[in-house]
């Protein structure tokens, strides 16, 4: 499934609050953002800058804001839909770590040099994907357990790394995986993921998390 294809799902008149503005519908709201961007596109190609001031601009970055919010919702519930019929997939790619629902879509975000990812917002290594990684774990198979004192939960599991970009063999393809990952997620009132080279360094940082 593409990604187009969840776009597609949105309904055409669910309700969307634009901060500061009032109320819109998907339908009239896209749109409204649409005449303005291609307002602003024909103003840059004449070279016409003027008459344009802060207040207009502010309106279409809350409309668009409002817009992304929206449509990250919808594609967050529709992840979690195929979560939970066993139909997503979590591995590695070139440096990116994949949250996804078929070949060439899905949510990413790169790891290479990140010790942690959280989806608490504010933090310096914030991911919205983290959300969508902790719900996968609750329904996928761990090769480790761990329950804290805190209350949190500790999963690890194998992912594979590819670094071919289609026909993979989770897919059905023939590619496959130049090597295995180890996924730990960590779930509670933050969740957190990170993605180890190997099974002793995964195991030493759950061994820390008690």
């Amino acid at each position: 499934m593409k990604l187009k294809d969840l776009l597609i799902e949105k309904k055409k008149d669910d309700t969307i609050q634009v901060r500061g503005l009032g109320t819109y519908d998907y339908k009239s709201l896209s749109k409204k953002v649409g005449k303005m961007v291609d307002d602003l596109s024909k103003r840059n190609r004449k070279g016409n800058h003027t008459g344009l001031g802060k207040r207009q601009l502010s309106t279409l970055a809350a409309m668009w804001e409002a817009l992304s919010d929206y449509e990250e919702n919808q594609l967050m519930i529709k992840l979690r839909s195929l979560i939970t019929e066993g139909k997503g997939q979590v591995f590695v790619q070139n440096g990116l770590l994949w949250l996804a629902w078929g070949e060439g879509s899905g949510q990413t975000v790169k790891i290479e040099r990140k010790g942690f990812l959280t989806d608490k917002r504010g933090h310096k290594d914030y991911s919205a994907v983290v959300t969508g990684v902790a719900k996968w774990a609750k329904t996928a198979k761990p090769i480790k357990k761990k329950k804290n004192k805190d209350g949190s939960t500790v999963f690890l599991f194998k992912i594979p790394s590819y670094s071919n970009e289609t026909n993979l063999d989770i897919w059905g393809g023939d590619e496959k995986p130049k090597k295995i990952l180890y996924l730990l997620v960590s779930i509670g009132k933050v969740n957190v993921i990170s993605v180890f080279h190997s099974k002793g360094e995964a195991m030493s940082w759950i061994g820390h998390t008690a």
